[in-house]
């Protein structure tokens, strides 16, 4: 996977906090993917071809869209809504 089949990718609606519909950009919710599978930030890199600093701006960003109080709080919602997967890719 290369940072070039982002732009392909469709956005993906998912329920924030409030129960209301928000959009994330797929950029965002590959970044959180990578978290879901139990991936430091620092090695999210190597994995989405992001640089640390876009790939953290990326988790931080889909947060606050998601009105979570932290990563970890937006990957569980994105786990509960069936949009992430738990199992490692590996």
């Amino acid at each position: 996977m290369t940072t070039s089949d982002f732009g392909r990718k469709p956005d993906i609606t998912v329920l924030n906090v409030r129960g209301q519909p928000v959009l994330l950009r797929y950029a965002w919710v590959v970044c959180l993917q990578a978290a879901a599978w139990g991936i430091p930030s620092n090695e999210i890199q190597s994995e989405t071809g992001f640089s640390y600093g876009t790939s953290k701006s990326y988790i931080a960003k889909a947060t606050v869209a998601l009105g979570a109080t932290d990563r970890t709080h937006a990957v569980t919602m994105l786990l509960d809504q069936g949009v992430l997967k738990h199992t490692p890719h590996r």
